[in-house]
């Protein structure tokens, strides 16, 4: 029996599936057994992920292991640390390649030693995902329910999500966050130039040309631009551009105060530590239950820094399969959905015809099986024949069913209901409204600071929408499974984060 566990738009096969494929078999590697099979399907980018209910048996393994052994959970940091600098190493010799000279021979060497690299990365970087739980939030449930306990002897439990929401924060900013830290610097920076306020409003309107006039005012936008421009590619791009980050430029300008704005989140995480263990101290709560507070924060920030690894090292080798696909005459896209054996027998047997072929038809639509490690994929008669076996259907939905679940970060909105599931929804969405998505990316920043609150399908409390509603204090529920499915856009709602529900009301916009 298979469940749908991940569902989302612009994933390819590359780099997607070595995830299944260490999940089925590298994954043993940690002591706990893999999950035996996974069926995937992608139709015009959208990616459905279905695991048969072995995974559940792998989450409680990772996570006992959590609970019982401190030794595992420093490891699990180490490692991911270790593993990410070595990736971002070898890419960084990549990125210094004319890959333009290299022999046929040369880029699959290349490609063959990325992808072995990111296998490894993949097998420790599983961990906070599989810990935090696809269908039940494992450490979430444990550490609330010690914290439940305790707040209750205090005659406090009303503010049990307030207090593990604040207490599981991460303790350093987010890759997002990180992000606009920066910005506000260089924006300080352009405050500092004598035509600042002539580049102040080229950015509000968004007016290149008019950049282009100052070069130094070019060099500060570009160099942000490519420091940070993996931060939208997701799965399969683009990366930042230019337009995107004038963009949020100028949300950040019509904010107001810049120095303001700056201190506000240097402070916060410099207090943070210092406000945590002050309300630790007034609770006095058990050392256990302050350690897996404590592994919740750094898995929430784990899982963030990690994911920013993946997605710098995939714009890096993105030059390499771009030179694959030029001798190959087929498109970047199309590349994606060879594997790498097949990549080396178009390139260096003379199948390129067979394999052009096969990528165009996946491109278009295939599915594919993993067990133990080993993976099939099927188009055409034999891909739908294998849709029908395995892929199981959407779970029933009532028009006015209450959703559940979990509280990322606690409130409660009535507001009207706007699905935004990639970058050209944002601007659908009008400020206080409620944005509702699969799961939120970086490329939807915009849209989740001006949303009264966050309602995703997919995701556990060191998800994406987690991890930016709480530095935002956005109320936010994630993991309700169907509310894509069940809310219209123009549906009037109420997010009570405070309970982890969201209902649709039965008031109808007048719009």
């Amino acid at each position: 029996m298979l469940k749908k566990i991940f569902e989302r738009d612009r994933i390819y096969l590359y780099p997607i599936y070595l995830m299944d494929i260490v999940a089925t078999r590298d994954i043993a590697d940690l002591g706990v057994k893999p999950v035996e099979r996974v069926f995937c399907s992608i139709k015009k980018a959208r990616f459905v992920m279905a695991y048969d209910d072995s995974y559940k048996l792998l989450c409680r393994s990772l996570f006992d292991r959590v609970v019982r052994e401190k030794d595992f959970v420093d490891q699990v940091f180490a490692k991911i640390e270790d593993h990410g600098g070595r990736l971002l190493s070898f890419c960084d010799s990549v990125k210094a390649m004319d890959v333009t000279h290299k022999s046929d021979q040369d880029l699959i060497d290349i490609y063959r030693e990325y992808l072995k690299l990111l296998r490894v990365m993949r097998v420790w970087g599983w961990v906070p995902v599989f810990v935090d739980g696809f269908d039940q939030p494992y450490i979430t449930d444990y550490v609330t329910q010690g914290l439940k306990i305790r707040l209750t002897e205090l005659g406090q439990v009303e503010r049990l999500n307030e207090i593990y929401s604040f207490l599981s924060s991460a303790d350093k900013p987010s890759e997002v966050q990180q992000e606009e830290i920066a910005r506000l610097k260089m924006l300080l920076d352009l405050k500092q130039l004598a035509e600042h306020e002539e580049i102040f409003l080229a950015i509000k309107k968004r007016d290149i040309s008019a950049l282009r006039k100052n070069i130094q005012a070019m060099e500060l936008l570009e160099k942000h631009r490519q420091r940070f421009e993996w931060l939208t590619y997701a799965y399969i791009g683009p990366v930042m551009s230019l337009e995107h980050l004038l963009s949020v430029c100028q949300d950040t300008l019509e904010r107001g105060d810049l120095d303001e704005q700056y201190q506000c989140l240097l402070n916060k995480y410099a207090n943070l530590a210092q406000e945590k263990a002050k309300l630790i101290k007034s609770l006095e709560l058990s050392q256990d239950l302050v350690r897996l507070l404590n592994v919740s924060a750094g898995f929430m920030h784990l899982k963030d820094y990690r994911k920013g690894i993946y997605q710098q090292s995939y714009v890096i080798m993105d030059k390499v399969l771009a030179e694959i696909s030029r001798r190959l005459r087929i498109s970047l896209d199309e590349l994606k959905f060879l594997f790498l054996e097949e990549v080396e027998e178009a390139l260096l047997k003379g199948k390129r015809d067979y394999f052009a072929k096969q990528a165009k038809d996946r491109l278009v639509e295939c599915c594919y099986l993993v067990e133990d490690g080993q993976i099939k994929i099927y188009t055409g008669p034999e891909g739908q024949a294998m849709m029908e076996e395995y892929m199981p259907a959407d779970e029933a939905e009532e028009p006015d069913q209450e959703l559940r679940g979990s509280t990322a970060y606690p409130g409660l909105v009535r507001a009207i209901a706007k699905i935004i599931l990639v970058a050209e929804d944002v601007g659908k969405l009008q400020a206080g409204e409620v944005l509702v998505s699969n799961a939120t990316n970086p490329d939807l920043i915009l849209a989740m600071k001006k949303a009264g609150a966050i309602v995703t399908d997919m995701g556990g409390i060191t998800s994406h929408a987690s991890i930016v509603a709480r530095e935002l204090q956005i109320p936010c529920v994630i993991g309700t499974r169907i509310a894509t499915k069940v809310l219209k856009d123009g549906d009037m709602v109420e997010v009570d984060a405070d309970r982890g529900r969201v209902n649709k009301l039965k008031i109808k916009n007048k719009k």
